[in-house]
């Protein structure tokens, strides 16, 4: 099985690649190399530089996967609320054009996307489930319930 892990040089993705590595699967990291501080325990022919907001770049990269694993895009309450465009942009667009290469393959592939804990059901004071309602009250939050809305479009049509 041929593994992706996307945005996968942050922690999560880091100590995913070497479970997934230990399990003698075969992984590759494609990421847009911003967080450096991991490589070291990543090898290099395993990381493959990619952009998810570039289609044509994602078309290129993103061949002959069976799992993808979406790690990628902007972490953080304040700094999407500071730079919503930013924020927009790599988690929205980045995750939809994913989901575009997916299609175009015509292939079965799956795919899990990482979503959020809090940030998804705003103000909230009681217990939430996923079917709870979800309020965002931040870019972040908001990105993140789009694209889980956008992966159950995506599921019914496709």
């Amino acid at each position: 099985m041929r593994i992706a892990i996307i945005g996968g040089l942050g922690f999560i993705g880091t100590n995913l690649y070497k479970y997934l590595k230990k399990k003698k699967l075969d992984v590759k990291i494609l990421d847009n190399l911003k967080i450096k501080n991991n490589y070291k325990y990543i090898s290099k022919k395993d990381i493959i530089f990619c952009d998810t907001r570039n289609l044509s770049m994602l078309e290129k990269k993103l061949i002959n996967f069976e799992f993808i694993v979406n790690l990628a895009g902007q972490t953080g309450v304040l700094e999407s609320d500071l730079k919503p465009n930013y924020c927009i942009s790599q988690n929205i667009v980045g995750f939809s054009n994913i989901l575009n290469v997916v299609k175009k393959r015509n292939k079965k592939i799956k795919i899990i996307n990482a979503s959020t804990g809090g940030a998804i059901y705003g103000n909230n004071t009681k217990f939430s489930t996923e079917e709870s309602n979800k309020f965002p009250i931040s870019y972040y939050g908001l990105s993140k319930k789009f694209n889980e809305d956008l992966s159950n479009v995506f599921f019914k049509l496709y």
